[in-house]
């Protein structure tokens, strides 16, 4: 691992250490976002070598919320709600099934349970 000289804000090194050790060890997170690529958080999938065509439905289901939903007055329908709500438990179903069975994934839908 990297040593990081000069730490400023009083964090030590092995605290910084501690950091990195729980994103690399820690569950992958899908949460959509507003301005984004990907909606993955947390521990990078890029050791997963996920396949091309997983992180361009990905790409594309995080698209429809940016198309879709506003923070103030929510989704544009009940409709596209539902589909954009049902494309995500088909990505968490094939992102189950290609990570590691011993990756934590978490599946945030923050947009869905709010309403």
């Amino acid at each position: 691992m990297a040593r990081i000289v000069g730490t400023q804000g009083g964090l030590s090194q092995e605290d910084l250490d501690a950091f990195v050790t729980a994103i690399e060890s820690g569950p992958v997170i899908v949460s959509p976002d507003h301005g984004i690529d990907l909606p993955l958080w947390g521990r990078s999938v890029s050791p997963f070598d996920l396949p091309a065509a997983l992180l361009d439905r990905l790409a594309l289901w995080q698209q429809e919320f940016d198309n879709n939903y506003d923070s103030f007055t929510g989704w544009k329908s009940h409709e596209v709600r539902a589909t954009w709500t049902k494309e995500a438990h088909n990505l968490e179903f094939d992102l189950r099934r290609a990570l590691p069975e011993d990756v934590e994934l978490t599946v945030d839908l923050w947009p869905v349970e709010s309403e």
